[in-house]
Formats: structure tokens, sequence, C-alpha cells
């Protein structure tokens, strides 16, 4: 039955992320846990770059060894439409999913901090949330990417300049959560 495929998939799974997280503890910078995903696929950060967890067909393969991924640590990750989007303490990763071209974005490019702890998408929008803001440019802790103009917009909320914690998306309000408290912002 269904059921009994889905059920030997989840213990095969669990396996596999078992044997992962416990190789971490001879290996540093395997991440723990399998993160957000499509239908199809579970991600998972390694040291070598970027495992996918394909499902349908019960098979792990490198999505990406881009040098970003490589001894990173992850934060987040985020798939919205066909995009993949990877958090990390050195910016942000993008792409198309399947395909080999990643997009970078740094500080550079109008990141509040390099450090990105959280990301959530709306259909205008992708949300990134940093470790922290920087004063001298009124950027505090939140930026969001115009998925139209393909810019990153800075978003002025002075509570944010201690970081980050989390982001997440509901309709059209952005709720944000820092160690200052938890905000929603309208998009």
């Amino acid at each position: 039955t269904n059921r009994s495929i889905d059920e030997h998939k989840a213990q095969n799974m669990q396996s596999v992320i078992e044997a992962l997280t416990s190789t971490r503890q001879t290996t540093a910078g395997i991440s723990e846990y399998p993160s957000v995903s499509n239908p199809d696929f579970i991600y998972l950060s390694t040291p070598s770059g970027l495992l996918r967890y394909d499902k349908r067909s019960d098979e792990w393969t490198f999505a990406s060894t881009h040098p970003l991924l490589q001894d990173s640590i992850v934060h987040d990750i985020g798939v919205d439409e066909d995009f993949i989007w990877i958090a990390t303490n050195k910016g942000i990763a993008s792409a198309t999913i399947g395909s080999v071209e990643w997009k970078v974005y740094t500080s550079s490019d109008g990141l509040p901090d390099d450090n990105v702890t959280a990301l959530a998408f709306h259909s205008d929008y992708v949300w990134a949330g940093t470790a922290k803001g920087l004063p001298s440019n009124e950027v505090k802790g939140i930026v969001r990417f115009d998925k139209y103009v393909e810019e990153w917009e800075s978003v002025q909320v002075p509570e944010l300049s201690k970081g980050v914690s989390d982001i997440a998306v509901w309709g059209d309000t952005v709720w944000v959560v820092s160690p200052a408290g938890i905000f929603s912002l309208d998009v």
C-alpha cells in the first residue's frame, strides 16, 4: 500500500539523516536537520555542499557544491516557486532548482550583514533577516528582495538593530522575531 511505501521511505530517510548527524560528532559542519523543502525534495547542508533527497525516487544527490555552501553555517533553506534560497553566515545563495548556476548576495549587494539568519517568502518579495544591523547606513537587520526589480531594499525598523532570529509571512503581514521582541510589518 502507499502507506507502507511512505513509511519505508521515511525510515530510509531517517536512517540517512541519523548516519549523517552521527558523523557530525567526528566531522564538524554537517547540519543536523533537513530543511524546508518543496513537496518532492528535502535539502541538507554538509561541509561538501548541499544534498537533496528526492522523496519519489528515495535517492540522495548533491544539489550543489558552490563555494558559498562549503564551510559555511547554513541558517535557513527555503524554496520559493522554482528557486532555492540558502541563508548562511557568508550571505545568501539562490538558484533555479536543478541549476548549477548560483547567484550570491552579500553586504556589498545590500544585505545589512553577511550573517543571514532567516528567510521568508511573499509573492512579491524574499525577506531576509540578519544577525545584526549596520547603524552607519540605517539598515536594521531586515531587508527584502524585490523579485521583479531584482534588488534588495532596506526596511527601516529601529527595534531590529540587534538582529533577526526568524521571519514568517502570513498573507500581507511579515512577522519578525528578534532579541527585542516580536514585530509585525505590512508587506
